[in-house]
């Protein structure tokens, strides 16, 4: 506002924030994505949602924190991604993107347990395009672990 007094400039509308590069937050997510290449129009759409996890292998996981969230995850899911979900308790969904194999799956569905309601082990259902892949039996991930690819 400053600058516009000093630039003479007058009639343009109040700032009101709202940018998701101000959000420190967001902004970590996006310079995490560009190191990895993940530039499309559904990667930046769901860098706005959920918690992000960058998994050893270089996969990522993305746990949703309520029902539209979740909603959204689901419509992003591309044709290669996997979704988990506990059974039985209320659960997150979890989307998970360039898996590169069983681990990988192993560390999403303890990361959907973690912020579950489901406490030990329970079971996640794991599906590709729609349809039911497997059924999981896992317990939550580890708190030393989650914060090793927790990205913020």
């Amino acid at each position: 506002m400053e600058l516009a007094r000093q630039w003479g400039m007058e009639g343009y509308p109040n700032p009101a924030g709202g940018c998701k590069l101000t959000d420190p937050g967001f902004s970590c997510r996006l310079q995490e994505a560009l190191e990895f290449d993940e530039v499309s129009l559904e990667d930046m759409e769901l860098l706005k949602l959920g918690r992000h996890f960058r998994l050893s292998s270089g996969a990522k996981a993305i746990v949703g924190r309520n029902e539209e969230e979740n909603g959204k995850l689901s419509s992003l899911a591309s044709s290669d991604d996997y979704l988990l979900e506990v059974v039985g308790f209320s659960s997150p969904l979890t989307l998970l993107r360039k898996a590169k194999g069983e681990e990988d799956l192993l560390d999403a569905a303890s990361l959907c347990v973690r912020y579950s309601d489901g406490e030990g082990v329970v079971k996640v259902r794991t599906w590709r395009e729609g349809k039911e892949i497997d059924l999981l039996k896992v317990s939550p991930l580890e708190e030393r672990k989650i914060l090793a690819c927790r990205i913020e």
